[in-house]
């Protein structure tokens, strides 16, 4: 049995990235821009519209912003499932095929689309590939491009008893779970023929959900699965799992190339048992629901209470914790965390201000970092706004009071005395619900989106 997979704030770190400061005009991206770049290919299947293009070197993520570098609104006919980063700059998912844009210059590059069909899409975490699933005559197929030029990697077409699953990825391969006669396993697939791998049995003392996205995250080159576990859990029926006292919560690496373990790491379960520790995600991404905090790929992030606020980090190489369990208590619950530290978001009622902290994995020590804005609504629940944490400022995208159905960028400087740059978003319409709203760092420019993608805009 094959289960499938249900299918916001980024500080980056290292060196400092390039790009994204030039100040031009505001350039409104039609539908067909960029077409030049693509040059059509013969179908891999029949009825694939597929085109490519050039290799280039991307820029990183902006420094800050300071305008509105490009917008993109897509045609009547086309409704966009979802945005997702790449390394080129971003996919848009249109539910029957993806078109790539350029971040940059906000011009269409490459395209591989197929009418009359529902496709899947998902890039894999390192931004390199951007995969693709679909039905065709002879079966389920599993397509992987280049993110760049959209030229394939690879593809494979499955028995049609087989799910052609790609809600988890690897950068090389795509994870799917099974049951066995003998339990549950994860088993990894390449993307360049599909071939199997490796298969690594989960033990039989840890609980198992099929909705494999609430507990298992894949990285470029690592598998972390989160589990509560207990020495009685196999002769312990269903029905009587609250009943168990004791047990731990444990995280588990595994290595992407291998499946071999890499590392453990466990604390006490919580009681009743069966409750999974939550897990940060790795990415932004624009599905409905937006995760509560996000980690950048260096970390694996989890909470240490389901209620609470004290969280674990651990370097996801190692397996070693970055920090005792870190309590943020007084703190949104959006936030993301570094090998560094913690981007975190406080209301200060004193001020009627909110504030960005950037504070450091050392138990006491002032934030290394903060930002501020005025909250316009005098609210305490500092949720009614996007934002994203870039290496120079914080950038917060909230309704316009004083134009329903607009809305305006607030960018914060780290540690500046200096008012935010407001920056309005004139004629674009993004969904009036804050938490519909997205932001996305991608090459040379933030994106700003909504969960329906219903206008998309770069700034830079």
């Amino acid at each position: 049995m094959v289960v499938a997979a249900a299918g916001h704030n980024h500080r980056p770190t290292g060196p400092a990235l390039t790009g994204g400061l030039a100040v031009g005009a505001l350039a409104a991206v039609a539908w067909t821009g960029g077409q030049a770049l693509s040059r059509p290919l013969p179908p891999l299947f029949d009825g694939v519209d597929h085109t490519t293009a050039d290799a280039d070197s991307p820029d990183g993520a902006p420094l800050t912003v300071k305008e509105v570098a490009w917008t993109w609104q897509p045609p009547q006919d086309i409704r966009p499932a979802r945005l997702l980063p790449t390394a080129g700059g971003a996919v848009v998912d249109v539910g029957h095929g993806v078109i790539a844009l350029d971040t940059a210059t906000g011009e269409q590059t490459w395209h591989y689309l197929l009418p009359g069909t529902e496709m899947t899409a998902n890039v894999t975490p390192d931004w390199e590939t951007t995969v693709l699933s679909h039905e065709t005559e002879s079966g389920s197929a599993v397509v992987a491009l280049d993110s760049i030029t959209g030229k394939r990697r690879g593809h494979a077409v499955l028995p049609t008893s087989q799910e052609a699953d790609i809600g988890l990825l690897t950068a090389n391969a795509r994870i799917l779970l099974e049951q066995t006669d003998t339990g549950w396993q994860p088993t990894a697939r390449s993307l360049a023929a599909d071939a199997h791998l490796w298969s690594t049995a989960l033990s039989s003392h840890c609980l198992v959900q099929q909705q494999t996205r609430s507990w298992i995250r894949t990285y470029d080159d690592r598998i972390v699965v989160a589990q509560p576990c207990h020495p009685e859990l196999p002769r312990t029926p269903a029905e009587e799992l609250a009943e168990l006292s004791g047990g731990t919560n444990r995280l588990t690496a595994y290595d992407a190339d291998t499946g071999e373990e890499e590392w453990t790491h466990e604390w006490e379960a919580e009681e009743p048992f069966g409750a999974f520790p939550e897990l940060a995600h790795p990415r932004a991404d624009t599905r409905l629901e937006a995760p509560s905090f996000t980690a950048s790929r260096s970390v694996v992030a989890a909470k240490h209470r389901t209620e609470g606020h004290e969280y674990l980090v651990l370097d996801l190489v190692s397996g070693i914790r970055h920090t005792e369990p870190l309590e943020l208590a007084g703190y949104d619950d959006r936030l993301h965390f570094t090998s560094d530290g913690v981007t975190a978001l406080r209301h200060d009622p004193q001020t009627d201000t909110l504030v960005y902290e950037f504070l450091v994995y050392f138990p006491g020590k002032e934030p290394e970092m903060v930002a501020r804005m005025r909250d316009p609504d005098g609210l305490d629940d500092p949720g009614g706004h996007a934002w994203v944490a870039l290496m120079d400022a914080v950038v917060a995208v909230r309704p316009a009071t004083d134009s329903p159905g607009s809305h305006l960028v607030d960018v914060a400087p780290w540690n500046s005395a200096t008012e935010p740059v407001r920056i309005p978003l004139d004629g674009v319409r993004l969904s009036e619900d804050s938490e519909a709203i997205r932001f996305i760092s991608a090459r040379e420019a933030v994106l700003v989106t909504d969960t329906a993608v219903t206008n998309l805009v770069a700034l830079r």
